[in-house]
């Protein structure tokens, strides 16, 4: 099931390389040193901890929960996949 896309959580499409000059804090700690393009290699971060933002307390009944996600990178323009990432978490609001 897709969530939606809020406030760059859910199901958002992303250009990567635009995401990663930002070099915010969340990406720098998973992805140091960031390059652009990701390289190929098997990735692992531990998400602890991380601050959500504010969704209502509608979203909070949806939200919370074990969940599995799966994202896939693509060339934006000719769809061409490079990579993909699966994950398991849970989250707690």
């Amino acid at each position: 099931m897709q969530i939606p896309c809020i406030t760059d959580f859910g199901s958002c499409t992303y250009d990567y390389c635009e995401y990663a000059k930002k070099k915010t804090q969340d990406l720098y700690t998973i992805f140091a040193p960031i390059e652009c393009p990701l390289k190929a290699n098997k990735y692992s971060f531990d998400l602890k901890d991380r601050k959500l933002p504010d969704v209502g307390d509608i979203f909070k009944k949806i939200l919370e929960g074990q969940f599995e996600a799966t994202g896939t990178y693509r060339n934006g323009k000719t769809g061409q996949v490079y990579g993909c990432l699966y994950g398991k978490f849970e989250v707690k609001l």
